[in-house]
């Protein structure tokens, strides 16, 4: 092994131009190629071949999209409750945003479409409730006319309050581009348009949106990102070597090695989303500890040689390898992730591994060039009383190791104990707009949407009979409408609109159009509507709701849910499930809850059970990696252990402090155990060449060993922990989270292998 990077130090440095001519050619080709295009749509984290997915695409085929709905409220300061002054400015909103490209529908007070009856076609028609802007005097018959609408008045108004509802209706072909951005800009122009005369305040809610601002933002998050990556390096370079060319030079390599992580992304053809978008900043924070390995080993051995073709051949034969397994260890921690058949996930360990790996050889290559053509400067010694601090330190845990073993073991099974207890407490659970902070003012609309029309998020119910025209017999649709009454029950659940509601409708247009005529229809009623209904040439999704396949073998309830989270949705579920067998017989009868909103939570649950199977599978695949390396079970039992017990601690902490599992936190477990175990290789390494070399009892390697790599593994800890640390300014809870999570296991880990590790291999040797 010894030969091979004496080879390699050799081979680059006497054909350097070459190699760099060869890097700057792939560099710019990477350039060319690299996949910054952000995705225009919600990643359903859910196999395709799942029942779910099934289900929903089938769903989506015959019912259209369900998450096309934006719902503004619109709160009238002045009054109590609003009145007929609020007809004439709405319809002008409507118009406005009707006019827009990529509207298809207004549903508002203002904007409606009446169901009417030709009792001489003996047909059905739709006409639209204000056709222009009314007239004064007729504003309150108007008003009046729209409160006593059954169908539309309790879904567009709250009674009690001084709130109103419209419901805007998106292209579904426009919302997946970039058209999107526009359309929403538009509507909320012409919203404080609308509200710019104080009168009026405007909280917006619906899948539109909350998609406009998680995809505007991801951007954004990639340039901070990326600026604060090179900025921390630049500092930690500065700090450490004092010196221009050798902030740069490693500067420059990280630049590189993030051009080539985009690179990698445009290759394999992945768009930018939440996960993809940090691996750009990963791969900076990931490879500055490997310049400053490199670096700072270049710089002792030169001052003690004088001669860098030496010098290097010193370095590339002592850490070559050890940096070589602690990137491989790092690339494999990711690329569990990539053992998962969720596509977003899979994208995300996969593009992570590579650029990893793109980045150790870009170090290797890239560092030695660029050092080779300047006369490195002496080490930075300033500072003495924090180094003489960390010594002490340092000096003061090898006796505990050595003199406190036992203290060690019994603090750290404590902490197995005490983290499993609490571990065992995590609830696994997300929600939509989980990675939006509560202090956001998409939140704040969302919960004031909920506070006064219920819920925001679509809630799909699909009863199947199985036979064909089903649904055109009076029994089952009562059974429809008994269900649907008895889902009104529900708690955080409202809005429900099935084909029972529109036949109600139908019969008060059957009869004269009189509000009092609103209701199910009977027997006879039921045969004059349907016959009324397959005469009218129209599409009832006018209405603002497809309620029936073509068949009439299906029938759909549509509703709209709280943002709950996975936990109270599953009950929410079942409760629909009790229901609906309550009244159709499950023998023949099928009912399923699907849509969107189900689909989005229920991935969850796929990527936390994907995610502990990739982890298992990871952990046996570095253990075996470590195992080969060491071929040392003792060696295998001290670095496997050590780096077990920060993750339990880390998942304990989640336990007691109410952090839920799910994706974002999930994957902190992978990554940070791939990362927390390079010190250990370092100090084993380092612990097993000073045995061996020196014939030294254990218990001065041990004292040597800590003295010789303690301060480059506190230091090393220290920027990776400001690196992940960087994350914590994000827009997104969810990195935020990721960035927390890890930076604490790297933290409880660097603990782990100063003490405990060595602990481990005193008492093996002995």
């Amino acid at each position: 092994m010894w030969a091979f990077w004496l080879f390699v130090s050799d081979h680059i440095l006497k054909y350097r131009w070459i190699w760099l001519s060869l890097l700057a050619l792939s560099t710019t080709y990477m350039i060319l190629v690299q996949g910054n295009e952000v995705a225009q749509h919600f990643a359903l984290a859910i196999p395709d071949d799942s029942e779910e997915m099934k289900t929903f695409l089938r769903f989506k085929e015959t019912y259209g999209d369900d998450g096309l709905l934006i719902l503004v409220s619109i709160e009238q300061k002045s009054h109590e409750k609003h009145d007929q002054n609020l007809l004439k400015p709405l319809f002008q909103f409507g118009e406005k945003c009707r006019q827009i490209d990529g509207v298809n529908a207004i549903i508002s007070p203002s904007h409606f479409q009446e169901l009417k009856y030709d009792p001489q076609g003996g047909r059905f028609f739709l006409t639209d409730f204000l056709e222009k802007m009314p007239e004064d005097s007729l504003i309150r018959q108007r008003w009046n006319q729209f409160v006593s609408n059954p169908f539309y008045s309790p879904i567009l108004l709250n009674a009690d309050t001084s709130h109103a509802l419209m419901i805007i209706v998106l292209d579904a072909q426009k919302l997946d581009t970039e058209a999107k951005f526009g359309i929403i800009e538009k509507i909320y122009a012409a919203g404080d348009s609308f509200a710019s005369a104080g009168e009026y305040r405007l909280a917006y809610a619906g899948m539109p949106v909350f998609r406009e601002y998680m995809l505007r933002i991801i951007p954004q998050e990639l340039s901070l990102f990326m600026g604060c990556t090179l900025l921390v390096a630049a500092l930690v370079l500065f700090f450490f070597f004092r010196s221009l060319p050798l902030v740069l030079i490693p500067l420059v390599n990280m630049g590189v090695a993030i051009l080539w992580a985009l690179g990698i992304l445009g290759l394999l053809g992945y768009q930018m989303n939440l996960l993809t978008g940090t691996i750009p900043a990963l791969i900076g924070i990931i490879s500055l500890p490997n310049f400053l390995y490199l670096v700072s080993h270049y710089q002792i051995e030169y001052e003690r040689l004088q001669d860098k073709k030496a010098s290097f051949r010193k370095v590339f034969g002592e850490i070559g390898f050890v940096m070589l397994l602690s990137n491989l260890t790092t690339a494999i921690g990711f690329a569990m992730i990539a053992f998962s058949d969720i596509q977003v996930l899979r994208e995300f360990g996969i593009a992570c591994s590579l650029s990893i790996l793109a980045a150790f050889v870009i170090s290797i290559i890239g560092l030695p060039i660029g050092l080779s053509q300047i006369n490195p400067s002496p080490r930075y010694k300033s500072n003495k009383k924090a180094k003489v601090l960390m010594t002490a330190a340092l000096q003061r845990m090898g006796d505990w190791v050595i003199y406190q073993r036992k203290w060690i073991y019994v603090a750290s099974f404590l902490l197995v104990g005490i983290s499993v207890f609490y571990m065992l407490q995590i609830r696994v659970e997300a929600f939509m707009l989980d990675d939006i902070p509560d202090r956001n003012t998409l939140q704040k609309d969302l919960k004031e949407i909920e506070s006064h029309f219920g819920g925001v998020m679509p809630y799909e119910v699909l009863v199947d009979a199985g036979k064909r025209r089903a649904f055109s017999s009076w029994s089952n649709l009562n059974r429809l409408h008994q269900f649907e009454q008895s889902l009104d029950s529900l708690d955080k659940v409202s809005g429900f609109r099935s084909l029972a509601d529109l036949l109600s409708y139908g019969r008060q247009a059957f009869w004269g159009g009189a509000p009092d005529q609103y209701g199910f229809p009977d027997r006879n009623e039921l045969a004059f509507i349907l016959d009324a209904l397959r005469k009218t040439d129209m599409d009832f999704r006018q209405l603002g709701f497809q309620l029936a396949d073509s068949s009439l073998s299906q029938a759909r309830i549509s509703g709209r849910i709280y943002d709950l989270g996975t936990m109270e949705m599953e009950k929410i579920n079942q409760q629909v499930y009790r229901l609906g067998e309550a009244v159709f017989d499950s023998s023949k009868y099928g009912l399923t809850i699907t849509g969107t909103t189900q689909v989005f939570l229920k991935g969850n649950d796929y990527l936390v059970n994907n995610l502990f199977f990739t982890i298992f599978i990871g952990l046996m695949i570095v253990s075996l990696i470590v195992g080969i390396s060491f071929r040392s079970y003792k060696l295998w039992i001290a670095s496997i252990s050590t780096n077990l017990l920060p993750l339990l601690i880390v998942a304990g902490i989640m336990g007691l402090m109410g952090i839920p599992l799910k994706p974002s936190t999930c994957i902190v477990f992978c990554i940070s155990f791939g990362i927390a175990i390079d010190d250990s290789l370092h100090f084993i390494i380092r612990y097993q060449h000073r045995r061996l070399q020196k014939g030294l009892q254990p218990v001065e390697t041990v004292r040597l060993t800590l003295r010789e790599t303690g301060i480059g593994m506190v230091l090393t800890s220290l920027v990776l922990f400001l690196g992940f640390s960087i994350f914590l300014g994000s827009a997104f809870g969810g990195i935020n989270l990721l960035g927390l999570l890890t930076a604490m296991t790297l933290f409880f880990a660097l603990f782990c292998n100063l003490l405990l590790l060595p602990a481990i291999l005193l008492s093996l040797d002995a």
